[in-house]
């Protein structure tokens, strides 16, 4: 198991640590997938889209905690790979919602398995500390998205 890397008297930010640990997942995705027909993101945001299918454009954001800009990115390359669909929006017109299709499914299923042995690679070197860390980590996103709610509204305050 690799050393500690917080010191008894750090200073650093959680934040640090985020940022820290964010490029040594990507590298270790990106170490998996090599070869991949998926990046490790798109697998991220596939897997969002899987899960909550059918979504809207907004509410896979916000489940993936990305501007909407940049999920609608990543939908316009699945539409133009032919791996998602878009759906009428039953209450909405101006909407729709995405789905994967049979193309995309496969693709995703293809990644998973590669995604599957840094998935088994990092949860052997977490051990029994895993699902705390992904309680850690989904608490780490929920105050995330109530700081960013906050530094809106106190924007909002001083420009409105």
């Amino acid at each position: 198991m690799p050393r500690a890397r917080v010191p008894p008297d750090s200073t650093l930010s959680p934040l640090y640590y985020v940022f820290a640990a964010s490029q040594q997942a990507k590298l270790l995705v990106g170490e998996a997938l090599a070869g991949a027909e998926l990046t490790g993101e798109e697998y991220a945001v596939y897997s969002a889209l899987r899960e909550l299918e059918p979504a809207t454009p907004t509410e896979l954001a916000r489940h993936l905690g990305m501007p909407v800009t940049t999920a609608l990115d990543y939908v316009r390359s699945m539409l133009r790979k032919e791996h998602a669909a878009k759906l009428a929006h039953p209450r909405d017109q101006r909407s729709y919602h995405l789905k994967l299709t049979k193309a995309g499914h496969r693709a995703h299923d293809d990644t998973a398995r590669l995604f599957e042995r840094a998935d088994l690679r990092l949860s052997a070197q977490l051990g029994t500390k895993r699902a705390a860390i992904i309680r850690a980590l989904a608490d780490l996103l929920d105050a995330g998205e109530a700081a960013i709610d906050e530094f809106r509204a106190a924007n909002t305050d001083r420009t409105g």
